[in-house]
């Protein structure tokens, strides 16, 4: 679906990217400046409408050797986005400038990545943006079949162990319809927004450490699919009855 633009112009700094997703606009870079949206409709997973197609659960079984980590190649994840949507689509609006915003972003604590490794090699991954209670996926890639389902899988098993609100697909998307994401009048997502603009700041979780008495937090279920320490890898086979 094309979008136009609300903005032209302006700086990708981290103060602009919080102030802007706070209220639901986003950037997609276009030379020599970016250009922000906030479309009409707004495609948003609510979580309590998350499901997993028999297909997929299938694919995700083929591939249970491989390893998940969050926030351990923030960067990393960035590039191979751009170089696999270069490759399928002649481009791409992750232009080097957005990885550094996005990166400096994620060292702030509010963009994250999801990693899926296999043997080492980085295989899979799905980053975006967290504010407060919602979580704006940016984009995924894949390098083994599976690995970006078993990446949003996992985002979306640990967003609704922490009780978000939605996932904001922002664009429509046939990977992300197929797990139960719609299309939002923007006044409805609007009204997500104010609500989520209540809440608390919440701390993104990279370990078991990381989980303190938060009461809304589920910790039992939170501590199933986070490792011991931060930056440590977890197997997929240990945490499938999690997942699926």
């Amino acid at each position: 679906m094309i979008h136009l633009p609300i903005m032209e112009g302006g700086r990708l700094t981290p103060e602009n990217l919080i102030y802007s997703y706070k209220y639901g606009v986003f950037p997609w870079f276009s030379e020599p400046q970016p250009a922000w949206f906030f479309p009409d409709p707004r495609h948003c997973l609510l979580l309590n409408e998350f499901r997993i197609p028999r297909s997929v659960k299938r694919n995700i079984r083929k591939i249970l050797h491989v390893e998940i980590s969050m926030d351990t190649a923030f960067e990393q994840v960035m590039r191979n986005c751009a170089q696999v949507h270069t490759e399928r689509y002649n481009g791409t609006w992750i232009s080097n400038r957005m990885i550094e915003a996005y990166t400096e972003l994620h060292k702030r604590g509010y963009a994250h990545s999801v990693e899926i490794w296999d043997r080492g090699n980085l295989v899979g991954g799905i980053y975006g943006v967290h504010i407060k209670k919602i979580f704006s996926g940016e984009s995924m890639f894949y390098r083994l079949s599976g690995a970006s389902q078993l990446a949003f899988i996992y985002l979306i098993r640990l967003m609704q162990a922490m009780d978000f609100l939605l996932l904001d697909c922002q664009d429509t998307t046939e990977h992300t319809s197929r797990f139960g994401a719609k299309p939002l009048p923007a006044n409805t997502f609007w009204r997500y927004i104010c609500i989520n603009n209540t809440n608390p700041d919440i701390k993104w979780p990279l370990s078991k450490e990381d989980i303190f008495a938060k009461e809304n937090i589920e910790r039992s279920h939170l501590d199933s699919l986070l490792p011991e320490k931060k930056g440590l890898k977890i197997p997929a086979q240990s945490i499938i009855e999690c997942l699926i």
